[in-house]
């Protein structure tokens, strides 16, 4: 039986690149709708929301998003926090989704210093480990698999 608790935690890691705390995960700026949205998901259904993710250049939370977002969640009563680490996301947690790291438009060639940038948040077995017993992990499909350039960054 999955455990919930009656104001859940949902946190994002972001494979991409921006910063919030639950749901969504970063992602570049301008592919970052999905993460955007789970934030404001979760202010509208009562849950806290840690993201975490890259900051800098096309990596953060535009500043409208952001308040809006804030704003949704102080008048939910809920939390909405920006993680500086994966771990710090995915602590007592009861729901964990992970953006994608190569969102649509981003051309193939920025992959190598994409990963560079995103591996340090990717969510891992262990992460797991820190997260709620019965925790949902998510993530956005559809999943794009780098094996021999992955093992690089590991």
């Amino acid at each position: 039986p999955s455990r919930v608790s009656p104001s859940p935690t949902a946190v994002t890691s972001s494979s991409s690149s921006t910063p919030s705390r639950v749901s969504p995960s970063p992602t570049a700026v301008t592919s970052q709708n999905v993460a955007f949205d789970l934030m404001r998901m979760c202010a509208l259904t009562g849950m806290n929301c840690r993201v975490a993710g890259p900051t800098g250049p096309g990596y953060g939370i535009p500043a409208e998003i952001l308040a809006e977002v804030e704003e949704l969640h102080r008048k939910a009563g809920t939390t909405f926090t920006i993680c500086k680490t994966v771990e710090e996301a995915v602590t007592g947690t009861d729901a964990i989704y992970c953006d994608s790291f190569m969102s649509y438009g981003i051309p193939q060639e920025e992959l190598d210093a994409r990963l560079a940038i995103l591996m340090p948040f990717q969510v891992k077995e262990e992460h797991l480990e820190m997260a709620n017993p019965g925790c949902l992990f998510m993530n956005c499909l559809p999943a794009k698999r780098v094996t021999s350039r992955r093992r690089r960054h590991r």
